[in-house]
């Protein structure tokens, strides 16, 4: 876990709730809400806001949000992070 959000593949997604299998090796809930911002990120271009229904299992998320045991609150979530980004994921569009 970086800072306060998680890192990983999405595994499974039920209506808003999403199951990401962490970087690090932990299966976290990611609850996302009306209010959560979805970005896409495009190779070479940035980042564009996007929908929750844009996310597809098996892709790679960055989220960021409030993150209570392995449940986050998601306040970002980040669809399409390249391999290797997250090495400096948090230093990227979630800290503006």
């Amino acid at each position: 876990v970086m800072g306060r959000g998680v890192f990983g593949k999405v595994t499974a997604i039920n209506g808003s709730v999403l199951t990401v299998a962490g970087a690090n090796g932990t299966t976290y809930t990611v609850d996302a809400s009306a209010s959560t911002t979805v970005l896409k990120a495009a190779t070479g271009t940035p980042p564009t806001k996007t929908t929750l229904s844009s996310v597809k299992v098996g892709d790679t998320v960055g989220v960021r949000g409030t993150l209570s045991g392995t449940t986050v609150s998601a306040n970002v979530i980040f669809d399409g992070v390249m391999r290797g980004a997250h090495l400096g994921w948090r230093h990227g569009p979630f800290n503006r």
